[in-house]
């Protein structure tokens, strides 16, 4: 009998407000995380099905994701029961996280009068507690409540949730490298470069392909040229990014043209990062060597949410025929010995000054460069003014004072407030804590797919100083700062166009010539 009251009143509910511009008939699942206790109406449920109107959803020690299509997803907790009606649901257990535009039923009495809350492309989660009321936590947006709820509030009535998700922006990049390298190597050298980045496809905030090119040039001897074109995924499981990459160098010297063909994987969990990458020698030219690294970053410090300074460890191996190696070589006129396979090391320290110039620093050994040392300044220009591309940073439209709806409270970010059975606020509007932050987030979110108000719940956690890696993890923010540039430029490939395996590795007055001769005269 209680739950068939219950019913009707949701219905009456829902008949209070016929002009919704936020209406939805049925819930579809998208995800199951923690097992696969998720229930329609007390028969258990996969992923893809959905739940049609006055239906009820529940979870046991188990979370979903529901597609309120168009308007909204949301991410039921652990132990939750909602009950869906014709144009509002309410949550009758535990407690769920909305991102979009979704219309809450908010308690009823026994004639039937209930109040709602409707958000205008807002996060907030709704949660029912053991006395019956039911509390309301903001975490980005606007929640508004009232006797009925019209589109004059809620806003655009063409709202569409999978298309708010933020998107990367194509860049246009400038760099200047300088190294030096160990005597009796050429004296100090140095390249600009200049660099376009450019999304192929994006979707849903956690996928993204990618297409680069670059050009440098040390303005004497040399102009080489990278094409790359690559993928980054973000797994929500884990909360960590993969990216692979396939590209092509080209260096154009005044010895001939050299070619290789490159390509690699990263795995970056936690902020440590760990790389493989290669270059494949691709034509005739006497210059140049093949090339195989492994890459271990390591987070140093946190810059601010945003940035981390990473330092890199890399040991690689340098394969080829007949490479100069140092072993051996006293002078200029002595040109060492030759070598098929030269190990090697580098290390180096990434620095981000913001979020579009870098500072790096490093240094290395092998057996053909000998000791080299250089720093590199890079900076990246996005297009359109920003690096990542967010339909939800507008901020939300003020209500009106002419509005002819009965709006009794708006609630904004940062805010939480509870209401009785009968849907009154009970006490005064009050500030979230900064760990009530924290804890909703990691409760909802984790190992959820990411979600499209993603960016703004990691401001909010910021400014209450509690976005820590794994929340900045989960929120999606370091995919942002990673798919945002070439793999190989976050692998540090050793070799590119601006430090070439083509590099005029010889001593000063070198002569293939000679060296030649000098070689038959030693066999």
């Amino acid at each position: 009998m209680k739950s068939f009251l219950a019913s009707a009143v949701l219905l009456l509910g829902s008949f209070a407000a016929p002009a919704q511009a936020v209406q939805y008939d049925k819930a579809k699942i998208t995800k199951i995380v923690d097992g696969d206790a998720v229930f329609i109406d007390q028969l258990k449920a996969t992923v893809g099905e959905t739940a049609p109107s006055g239906a009820t959803l529940r979870t046991a020690e188990s979370r979903a994701s529901l597609l309120f299509d168009p308007t909204a997803i949301g991410l039921m907790g652990r132990n939750t029961v909602i009950q869906l009606g014709s144009q509002c649901f309410r949550g009758e257990q535990g407690s769920i996280l909305v991102n979009g535009k979704l219309i809450a039923c908010l308690g009823t009495d026994s004639i039937g009068r209930t109040k709602l809350a409707g958000s205008r492309g807002t996060t907030y989660v709704l949660q029912a507690n053991d006395d019956a009321s039911t509390s309301i936590y903001v975490l980005a947006g606007e929640v508004v409540v009232g006797d009925t709820i019209d589109a004059s509030v809620l806003g655009d009535e063409d709202y569409q949730i999978l298309s708010r998700y933020p998107s990367l922006s194509p860049t246009l990049g400038v760099g200047a490298n300088f190294f030096a390298l160990e005597e009796p190597r050429r004296y100090p050298d140095g390249f600009g470069s200049f660099s376009a980045f450019v999304p192929l496809s994006q979707s849903s905030g956690s996928e993204l392909t990618y297409g680069s090119i670059s050009s440098s040039t040390d303005f004497e001897r040399y102009f080489g040229v990278d094409l790359e074109v690559g993928r980054r995924w973000f797994n929500a499981s884990s909360q960590s990014v993969t990216g692979a990459y396939l590209g092509y160098s080209n260096v154009q010297s005044s010895a001939c043209s050299n070619s290789v063909v490159k390509t690699g994987v990263q795995y970056e969990r936690s902020r440590f990062r760990y790389g493989l990458t290669g270059g494949f020698k691709a034509d005739a030219c006497s210059l140049g060597f093949s090339y195989g690294q492994f890459d271990l970053g390591i987070p140093l410090a946190e810059l601010s949410a945003s940035r981390i300074a990473r330092l890199t460890l890399s040991p690689y191996l340098l394969w080829g025929n007949d490479m100069i190696s140092l072993e051996g070589s006293t002078s200029s006129s002595d040109f060492g010995s030759s070598v098929d396979l030269a190990p090697g090391g580098r290390l180096t320290l990434d620095v981000p000054v913001t979020n579009t110039l870098k500072l790096t620093g490093y240094g290395s050994y092998d057996e053909i460069f000998g000791f080299a040392g250089g720093g590199k300044l890079s900076y990246r220009l996005p297009i359109g003014g920003s690096l990542v591309r967010d339909p939800n940073a507008v901020e939300p439209t003020e209500v009106a004072v002419s509005t002819p709806t009965s709006v009794d409270l708006v609630l904004r970010q940062g805010q939480k407030a509870s209401f009785s059975p009968q849907g009154d606020l009970i006490g005064a509007v009050e500030e979230i804590s900064s760990q009530q932050v924290k804890a909703l987030m990691l409760d909802h979110l984790e190992n959820q797919d990411r979600i499209p108000e993603s960016r703004q719940l990691a401001d909010l956690a910021a400014s209450r100083q509690v976005l820590t890696p794994q929340l900045s993890a989960i929120l999606g923010i370091d995919f942002d700062v990673s798919a945002g540039q070439p793999v190989s430029h976050t692998l540090n490939d050793p070799y590119a166009s601006d430090y070439p395996t083509a590099l005029k590795f010889q001593p000063k007055g070198f002569s293939w010539d000679t060296w030649r001769r000098r070689s038959l005269r030693a066999d």
